[in-house]
């Protein structure tokens, strides 16, 4: 964490990083990847980005996914902007 000045004259703002661990293999849910099942049309894992994608505290989102994921995730991030 840091502080960035957005704006010359305005207090510093405090500024974070959020990491999504979403790595896991989803084994006790019969082979569905919890992360990417839709809710509403949209994959889960997407909310949680979009919260933090609209949060003014944070500065950078760190994306963990497993091995077989890394290019549905780029894609999801591709997508949503």
């Amino acid at each position: 964490m840091g502080f960035r000045e957005d704006r010359p004259g305005e207090p510093p703002r405090q500024q974070a990083a959020a990491i999504v661990v979403a790595a896991g293999e989803s084994t006790r849910m019969a082979g569905v990847d919890k992360i990417f099942a839709p809710l509403a049309g949209k994959p889960l894992v997407s909310y949680c980005l979009g919260v933090l994608q609209d949060s003014p505290a944070i500065e950078a989102i760190v994306l963990v996914l497993s091995p077989e994921n890394v290019d549905r995730g780029r894609r999801l991030v591709d997508a949503e902007g």
